[in-house]
């Protein structure tokens, strides 16, 4: 059954049971307790798993190039000498991505286990054009266990990537998605070996459509796919042979407040894993819950997802795909104007940059500026259509 935003269908994660117990409590921990577990236990003895995949899609957000060689290799960087190498450089920092401390942390720990120094990182890729509007960037893992990680990044801090992102609302493939595609295919030619294909959020949707959109010869190699809170794909793409050749080697996992990982369709079960923040926050893969080798399921998603993605939908639905394109468009060109690159310059300048912006919005042409009033309304029309009724009273 092909879901919307995926709420069709939800799987309880069976290989986290049985749950522990400790004086009646259920232990879980993150991403950082997982390390300290389990990091003795090497992957030659204890495979590859969900948690595993999370904490190398989170370590994909940390910009390697230069320290990683570019090109996909068996002979690449042990992870432990990478760590050494990034956070002994000056202006480590900028190489950490958005979560910075929380990233070198888990940089930190993942470098001094077992399970995890060993690994070699190869293929290190990163690009951003603002004219092609596309953000991309991977990288490859070579395991102790004979097998490889391939690893998309998720969206950045760019305006450019956050675009790109909006723009799978009306087009399909994006830039992104095609170069997912040709890199895993490259992976595959260089490394003959069983790939685990992953990443968080747009890294999510990015291991998906290269999963399905790739040559026979490549797929067979792909063990699995793993998905942690990304967007899905349009409904006629679920339906090609490609899809449907790695369906079931899917892995998809979303927050119990998802947002991001219910837009666009999907036709696989997912995991709602349990996690300790609120709302949009949920997001982070560090406020995931494990338990052992694996995330802790939930039930189902919240009414706070169900209403955010069913008020999205809506939305959607009012605009024709040219309108989608037109409001996009426009909201960026708005946004730009600021003089911002990246969402932290936007909301640390929104206040000098409102002239400018203001400027920018009486220069766009007449169907732009119709467009734009046009998405706002109807999306707070949307909000409200789908608030939930208050019942009357008998």
């Amino acid at each position: 059954m092909i879901a919307r935003h995926g709420f069709a269908s939800f799987r309880p994660l069976c290989y986290n049971e049985p749950i522990e117990f400790y004086c009646g409590v259920t232990l879980t921990a993150n991403l950082l307790d997982y390390i300290a577990w389990r990091g003795d236990l090497p992957l030659t003895s204890v495979p590859f798993g969900a948690v595993d995949a999370m904490i190398l899609a989170q370590l994909s957000y940390i910009d390697f190039t230069g320290i990683a060689p570019s090109d996909v290799t068996p002979d690449g960087i042990l992870l432990a000498q990478a760590a050494h190498a990034l956070l002994s450089a000056p202006g480590a920092d900028a190489h950490l991505g958005v979560m910075q401390e929380k990233n070198r942390s888990l940089l930190l720990a993942a470098s001094r286990s077992i399970r995890f120094c060993t690994l070699r990182l190869c293929g290190v890729r990163s690009e951003c054009d603002d004219a092609l509007t596309l953000q991309f960037a991977a990288m490859t893992a070579c395991l102790p266990d004979g097998s490889a990680a391939v690893c998309f990044r998720g969206t950045d801090n760019t305006l450019t990537g956050w675009k790109e992102d909006l723009n799978m609302s009306y087009m399909c493939p994006v830039p992104a998605q095609e170069m997912a595609a040709a890199y895993l295919s490259r992976v595959s030619h260089a490394l003959s070996r069983p790939l685990h294909v992953l990443g968080h959020s747009k890294g999510g949707n990015l291991a998906v459509y290269a999963g399905a959109f790739t040559p026979d010869a490549v797929q067979a190699q792909v063990r699995d796919v793993y998905s942690f809170d990304g967007p899905g794909l349009p409904l006629e793409r679920l339906r090609t042979d490609g899809y449907l050749a790695v369906r079931d080697r899917l892995r998809l996992f979303v927050p119990r407040t998802s947002i991001v990982g219910m837009l666009l369709a999907h036709d696989a079960c997912f995991t709602v894993v349990r996690s300790d923040a609120l709302l949009t926050h949920q997001h982070s893969l560090f406020s995931w819950q494990v338990l052992g080798a694996a995330p802790v399921a939930e039930s189902e998603p919240d009414a706070a997802s169900r209403y955010i993605n069913e008020t999205i939908d809506r939305w959607l639905e009012t605009l024709p795909t040219e309108d989608r394109e037109r409001f996009i468009d426009a909201l960026f060109e708005l946004l730009r104007a600021s003089g911002a690159t990246t969402l932290k310059e936007l909301s640390s300048n929104l206040h000098a940059g409102a002239p400018a912006m203001a400027a920018a919005f009486a220069r766009l042409d007449t169907p732009s500026r119709l467009v734009l009033v046009k998405g706002v309304k109807e999306l707070a029309s949307a909000a409200l259509s789908v608030l939930p009724r208050p019942e009357k009273p008998a």
